[in-house]
């Protein structure tokens, strides 16, 4: 599979991924009192951008870093995150822009480490728990980043995204 095939469904990877962390495992749940979780908790996260550093050459040669621009060869579905005290997150089921009737998003369980600069997700097993870099936190902003490893020919890439709260 090509670099070229994979990287258009990284943006709809990463936010299912944003929407979870530790809890089958044994770890604990965030501490809801620090101040990183309390910015987190009880609003609705819509992802407002993703982007590729370095950027990819889609088929038709063009560079491409934001990964959420519309391209007739991809479709992606975007799901609100709602961090919940306690470390979990329910699930969601939002209208499909990719011909489903409803696209739908699995629960799971999210923690921070780190001080507060790691955001862990885990979507109860459905996946291995990933650690997004927390690059900037505020009460409306979140923005994560996540490392790629080089693929075959492709250069490792640093996908970012950023997420804004109601």
């Amino acid at each position: 599979m090509s670099i070229k095939r994979i990287l258009p469904v990284i943006p709809a990877l990463c936010t299912a991924l944003l929407l979870a962390a530790c809890g089958k495992d044994g770890s604990t749940a965030p501490d809801a009192t620090s101040d990183e979780a309390a910015l987190l908790v009880g609003k609705e996260w819509t992802l407002a951008a993703s982007v590729s550093e370095p950027g990819y050459i889609n088929e038709k040669g063009e560079l491409v870093t934001d990964l959420l621009a519309p391209d007739p060869e991809s479709c992606i579905d975007v799901y609100p995150i709602r961090f919940e005290a306690g470390g979990r997150f329910p699930a969601v089921e939002v209208p499909s822009k990719c011909g489903e009737e409803t696209a739908s998003q699995p629960a799971g369980a999210w923690s921070l480490k780190s001080g507060g600069s790691i955001l862990v997700l885990d979507f109860d097993g459905e996946m291995p728990p990933v650690d997004y870099e927390v690059e900037s936190l505020t009460e409306t902003t979140l923005k994560i980043s996540l490392a790629l490893p080089a693929m075959g020919e492709s250069p490792a890439r640093k996908i970012i995204q950023t997420y804004t709260a109601k």
